[in-house]
């Protein structure tokens, strides 16, 4: 299991999608990490309205038989 990371500890990859954690909304969300151009949203490719404090790797997918 992934635990959150601090973007004070660490940033992502580039060009990784993760899940974000702002305080601002206190909503988990998934986002594209791009070294210069910052947080992205998944759904919108727009930018993020609060920098993450935390973020966390995607999960693996379930095995499906």
């Amino acid at each position: 299991m992934s635990e959150w990371i601090s973007v004070e500890d660490r940033l992502p990859d580039e060009d990784e999608i993760c899940l974000a954690y702002p305080t601002l909304t206190g909503k988990v969300y998934p986002v594209w990490y791009f070294a210069k151009q910052g947080w992205r949203t998944i759904r919108f490719s727009g930018e993020v309205g609060q920098e993450p404090t935390h973020w966390m790797p995607l999960p693996e997918p379930p095995e499906v038989d």
